[in-house]
Order: C-alpha cells, then structure tokens, then sequence
C-alpha cells in the first residue's frame, strides 16, 4: 500500500495473533542513477523498478495467494524508493517476529560487493549497499539470513540479487531474451501450480541463501523480459521458471535453484557479458509434513490509530491489516454468514458510494470498477477467488476510503 494510506489510514482493525503467516521483506533499489559524460543517464535504478514489479505480480502475490487456500495470511514489508536503506533493513531484520508454523522470504535487489581479502571458501557471500555508498553501512547477506534464521520460522529463505565482485576499499564485516507477455487481466492459477506451491513452501523446513553471482564476479541486467522491459538477469530467470516449474505440478527447492544458476549463466552467454555469472545456493532444507489446517479466526473488532510513518520507513506498511479482512472475507472454509458480516464490518472504513477498481495483473490498468457493496457480495461467495491484493485508495477528509484500487488471483 503506498505511503498515503499508510499516513490516512487511521481505522485499521487487528487480526488475532494465532494466524500461520508468510512474511516478505523485500528491499529493492530503485533510485539508482548517474550520468556519464555524454548527459546520459546510468544505474540501475528504473531497471530495478521493472525487477520489483515482476517479482511482486509474478511471483510474492502468486505465492501468497496458493498459502491462502491452507490459512496463511502474509506479512508484506516493502522497501523501495527513499525506504531503502540499512538503517530500514536492520530494524526490518532484527524486529521481525515469528511464530514456529510462520515462513520468512527475504529479497534484495540492488549494488552489492566483497571485500577483496575476505575468504571466499568461508564467506562466499555478498554485503549490500542498500542505495547507499558507505563502506560502513554495508550489510552482510549472510547475517541478514542468520538472524531471520534465528527467529524459529519453519523456513526461512534468504535470496541476495547483486554483484559479488571483489572492492579493494570494502571492509569484512560479520554483521549489520524471455517471451512473458504482460497479463493485463486477473491473475488465474492452475490447480496443479496452486498444489506445487503449497508442498515446496509447507512440506519442507529448514534455511536457504542464495546469491546471484559467485565470488569476484557481477551480476548482470537489461535483459528483456517480454513486454514488461529490462530487468535483472537473475530475477528474470528465477520468476521465469518458478512459474513453469509450479505450474508443471512439481517444484522443489535444490533443483529449483540449480535451474535458475544455469539458466542465468546461458542467459550470460548468450548476451556475451563480461565474464560469467554464477549464481550460489547454500540449502538446508528437510521434507517436514503440512503445518495442521485451522479455520481462519475473524479479524478482531479492536481499532489500532496509526501514527504518521516518515519518510524512511516501509513504502507498504498499510495494505497488510485490509489483507487480513480480505483473507477472511473469501475464505471458503469459513461459513458464508460469517464472512458476510466481518465484510460488513470492514465497509464501515468506505463511504457508502465508495468505488472499488480491480486492475490487470500486471498493469495499473483497471478492468473493472464495481461499487463498495457489490464487490463485497462478489468476493465473499467467490468459490475459485484465491486472493485480493489491496494496492492503494484514495480518502475522505474523515479518512474514509471512497476508492480503492485491487488486484485479484483466481483458481483455474
């Protein structure tokens, strides 16, 4: 949800604390740029936006969407623009709390490097920039994969997409061509991907960190990804085949990453970069039976006021809360009467003549506009609606919503 909700938004309900969750946090550097001596712009940064919104609409939200249907509810912390930074990524990394059923993803995008004399054999990862320049700021990956280990999540994966070339001035430091069209409709999910998703992400416990290239070399981009435009190489590849795999019906997590470490090195060849490209994996995963099924519990009427975020934290705090309403509200599991009312309740935060818009899956563009009570009617006796994505609203001078912008994930 973009910063505006999250300032305006002051009437937002709590869920109970029993529900299993996924936690995303993601920090992607979009503001990356230079220009050489020819007035041209350079960097990474616009590159990076195209990377965050493929990796959100192609995968995070297809993600969340298949756990939904087992009781999952996602914790979404997404950092880009002004927000990224290593101030917000420590915070993000040491505050994270975890219940033992939860699962924890944690994605990068942006600059990152290796000291020149750190051993490679000991510490084969990257530290991050995170949209700054200062040697003394720079976060290792491997302690932000340690410490979301630590916090006792089923599974915690921890993915680092930047370069892990050699720098002479960096310090050692222990801590702190595709063919994908754009969907410009709803998202549809196939049975059999929904199923894939849900076993490599709830039969199996454990830790994995990757990184998209190994010691001393770069991570390379631009590489067309269909109509969306230049992105990283890694992303594309990783989201690439994570929606052939799942939709095959069978994805598992070693032989996931070997796929997208050799696709990303014929990609570099391919392209003829400069050197190579290749990427790293360290799992330590085990098969571990479905956490058990619960009923979604009914969000809870208690109102939490929202202090004013400023301008360094978390660009979408304010969607999470409405997701959980969501959640509940098409959850076929929980009897109709039920989710009727708690959809009852949440439209207390809408004027009465609210519009809901529902864009493509990939597009800000809207493919349909539907008043407040006709689209709570719909999504609560949907039977194939997996999830609704909250993505903005516009307000009220009372700080109701009269408009609020969705994207919705269907079953096929």
């Amino acid at each position: 949800m973009r910063k505006t909700l999250i300032m305006i938004l002051a009437a937002i309900i709590t869920m109970t604390a029993n529900a299993k969750t996924i936690h995303w946090l993601t920090f992607v550097d979009t503001t990356d740029k230079w220009y050489d001596n020819l007035g041209r712009q350079r960097g990474i940064g616009e590159m990076d936006k195209v990377g965050r919104k493929v990796l959100y609409s192609k995968f995070i939200n297809v993600v969340n969407a298949a756990l939904a249907e087992k009781g999952y509810t996602s914790d979404i912390q997404d950092y880009w623009d002004t927000s990224t930074s290593p101030e917000n990524c420590k915070k993000a990394v040491n505050n994270l709390n975890c219940d033992p059923e939860d699962i924890v993803v944690f994605y990068y995008i942006g600059h990152g490097g290796r000291p020149e004399k750190e051993d490679v054999n000991a510490h084969p990862f990257p530290q991050m920039f995170l949209a700054q320049n200062s040697d003394s700021r720079l976060i290792p990956l491997e302690w932000v994969h340690n410490t979301l280990k630590s916090k006792g999540a089923r599974l915690t994966i921890t993915i680092g997409m930047c370069c892990n070339s050699k720098d002479p001035i960096m310090t050692i430091k222990s801590a702190p061509s595709f063919h994908t069209t754009v969907n410009y409709g709803n998202a549809f999910v196939a049975s059999t991907g929904v199923q894939a998703i849900q076993e490599l992400f709830l039969e199996n416990t454990g830790d994995l960190i990757a990184t998209s290239a190994s010691p001393s070399e770069s991570s390379w981009g631009a590489v067309g990804f269909g109509d969306f435009g230049g992105l990283d190489d890694y992303t594309a590849c990783f989201v690439e085949l994570f929606n052939q795999r799942s939709e095959s019906g069978k994805i598992e997590w070693k032989s996931f990453f070997n796929e997208v470490g050799l696709y990303v090195k014929e990609i570099n060849k391919e392209m003829r970069r400069p050197g190579t490209q290749t990427p790293i994996f360290r799992p330590n995963i085990s098969s571990a039976s479905q956490p058990r099924k619960q009923q979604r519990e009914e969000p809870d009427e208690k109102v939490k006021k929202k202090e004013q975020t400023s301008k360094d934290e978390r660009t979408d705090d304010g969607n999470n809360t409405l997701s959980l309403y969501l959640d509940y509200i098409i959850d076929k599991k929980v009897p109709l009467e039920k989710r009727v009312a708690v959809a009852n309740k949440l439209k207390k935060v809408f004027i009465s003549d609210a519009t809901i818009k529902v864009l493509g899956q990939d597009v800000d563009q809207v493919i349909d506009k539907e008043s407040v009570d006709v689209f709570f009617n719909r999504i609560s006796t949907s039977r194939i609606l997996l999830k609704v994505v909250p993505i903005d609203g516009k307000f009220t001078s009372d700080n109701r919503f009269s408009e609020m912008r969705v994207r919705e994930y269907y079953k096929k």
